[in-house]
């Protein structure tokens, strides 16, 4: 089985969008059984808000996580907010939401989710102030018992996987910047283990990003962990 961890929904006026509908109809034609849903980064919406619309396509093969901007919002609406619905996790996206992930300011957000016993996955790519992979992973320490998955393989930062491996609370995912080779380093430096896929779709292709797994020197059982059974871990399905 197939499990993508990593997909926007909803309409975003500088990509095509994509809605629930489309998402099934591509995961039965690439064969993946579950995914993981938040909102695209619309500047103009509540996030939160966006995210409570998703939740009336949960089932069985949909898992809506929560997005909000910590400037915008605040812990205990947060906290509010899993208790008393059924979201799978949450995905914080600091370059959109302009917010660095290491100041103090935002360590109560990360315990209202480590609370609510929800994962939480990060954007760790691009601007270097914001979405630092390292300084992300390095609060992994801090809150042990706050499963953090860091999005595109922590941007590829030897130092932030190395930080990763230390840490059983926390994984990396496969998206955008991963080829089989990645994959394969990867694999032999921290384990399958600590891998999950996700194809960032519709920013990528899903077809594309599970063939970066499929193709990679690495074993089935390997592959198999990466492409499903780790999702279905952290989730607890």
């Amino acid at each position: 089985m197939i499990a993508d961890i990593h997909t926007h929904i909803g309409e975003d006026k500088d990509h095509t969008g994509q809605s629930v509908e489309q998402l099934k109809r591509n995961m039965k034609k690439e064969g993946i059984s579950k995914a993981v849903i938040f909102p695209f980064n619309e500047p103009t919406k509540d996030l939160m808000k966006a995210s409570f619309d998703l939740l009336k396509h949960k089932d069985r093969t949909i898992f809506p996580f929560l997005r909000f901007s910590p400037k915008r919002h605040k812990p205990e609406a947060v906290r509010k907010a899993l208790r008393e619905n059924e979201f799978s996790g949450v995905k914080l996206h600091p370059f959109s939401q302009n917010f660095n992930p290491s100041n103090r300011r935002y360590f109560p957000f990360y315990r209202a989710i480590e609370d609510e016993g929800v994962p939480l996955l990060f954007h760790t790519l691009g601007d270097l102030d914001r979405t630092n992979p390292y300084n992300v992973a390095r609060l992994g320490k801090q809150f042990k018992d706050l499963t953090f998955i860091l999005a595109h393989f922590a941007g590829f930062s030897g130092r932030a996987i190395a930080e990763v491996g230390k840490r059983d609370n926390m994984y990396v995912e496969t998206s955008v910047i991963s080829t089989p080779r990645v994959i394969e380093l990867v694999t032999e430096r921290i384990g399958a283990d600590k891998i999950i896929f996700g194809s960032d779709s519709p920013y990528s292709d899903q077809m594309l990003e599970i063939l970066t797994v499929k193709r990679a020197k690495i074993s089935k059982k390997d592959k198999d962990k990466i492409l499903y059974r780790n999702f279905a871990k952290v989730l607890g399905i």
